[in-house]
């Protein structure tokens, strides 16, 4: 691992020198492939000198245990030493997970889908589809698409007994400029007709709603969000466009490598891959046997102990698979 951390980092400054160039500040595409790489080996970089930060403090104070004799000192000494062990083998871990490979893919916009299994009696959406973009957002979000099972006591259980429902994320990368498909209005049904709420009630008078078939593949999609008719067709074709795609990468890459598919997971909508269990505060992903009791921090965003795990485990999938088909 130290031989390829420092080949990295003898890499930092050569990208710092192409950053600089007047040609590369006019080719976007670069200079983004180029700005994402200096983030990555930075990220390298700070985790490599924390943990040598740590090891130094942690011989000094190895040191100092062997010639200090007061005994409140000597406890101050130890304790210091339990927490730089915890935090060094925290910062070993966190690097482990940035080591993976960064892909061209990691930071591209994704569509996210989830729809409820069954109606929830609270109202609320039974469906609700958004798109996400930034740093890294298909890198930590691409592993969500599953089933995800919720364990939970509703408001109207008198009881006080466990419900158990089910969510379906699907994820899907929006095409880039290589992938862009040309979509033939003759090839599409489009259906018009009035938005509704939870429990049925119309959110406004006029046919806003669109849905939109693609007769060639059956695909169907819809949007009912916004009040303008023209901007629901507009996020229904994002969306028709990202599945059609998707569905072009998933026959690709099943010609390509069926076995491979197999060895690293489809991350198929209909595979169970974690359970929040909301009476004993737990989120279980049984993907990588990981289980936390902190589903309270999960709910509020901290997913970074999650999706980086994941992130390490379909790589070494991955590079358990290509090793092999040699």
């Amino acid at each position: 691992m130290q031989e390829r951390i420092l080949k990295l980092l003898s890499r930092l400054e050569q990208v710092e020198d192409l950053l600089g160039r007047t040609g590369v500040l006019s080719d976007q595409k670069e200079y983004r492939a180029l700005t994402q790489k200096h983030a990555y080996i930075a990220k390298v970089k700070e985790a490599w000198n924390a943990i040598h930060s740590m090891q130094k403090q942690k011989e000094e104070n190895q040191e100092l245990l062997k010639s200090e004799k007061d005994p409140e000192f000597l406890a101050i000494i130890k304790e210091d030493q339990v927490s730089i062990e915890t935090n060094l083998a925290e910062t070993l871990k966190k690097l482990e997970n940035i080591l993976v490979p960064p892909d061209p893919k990691d930071s591209r916009n994704i569509i996210v889908e989830l729809r409820t299994s069954t109606p929830s009696e609270m109202g609320g959406f039974k469906e609700y589809i958004m798109t996400m973009s930034g740093h890294n957002v298909n890198r930590f979000m691409q592993y969500e698409a599953g089933t995800h099972r919720v364990q939970r006591v509703p408001k109207t259980e008198s009881q006080g007994r466990v419900h158990t429902s089910a969510i379906t994320v699907a994820v899907l990368l929006e095409p880039d400029e290589d992938e862009e498909i040309d979509i033939d209005e003759r090839d599409l049904k489009i259906d018009t007709y009035r938005a509704s709420g939870a429990g049925g009630q119309h959110v406004n008078t006029t046919d806003s709603a669109v849905r939109i078939t693609h007769l060639p593949t059956g695909t169907v999609v819809y949007c009912q969000e916004e009040r303008s008719q023209h901007k629901n067709k507009d996020k229904a074709m994002r969306l028709l466009s990202a599945k059609i795609v998707e569905e072009k990468r998933r026959k690709a890459e099943l010609e390509v490598s069926s076995l491979r598919s197999s060895q690293v997971g489809s991350g198929d909508r209909s595979e169970r891959i974690r359970t929040y269990n909301f009476p004993q505060n737990r989120v279980t992903d049984h993907r990588i046997d990981l289980t936390l009791y902190k589903l309270d921090h999960v709910m509020d965003g901290a997913l970074d102990e999650i999706v980086e795990g994941l992130v390490k485990f379909y790589h070494e999938q991955e590079l358990s698979g290509s090793q092999k088909s040699l």
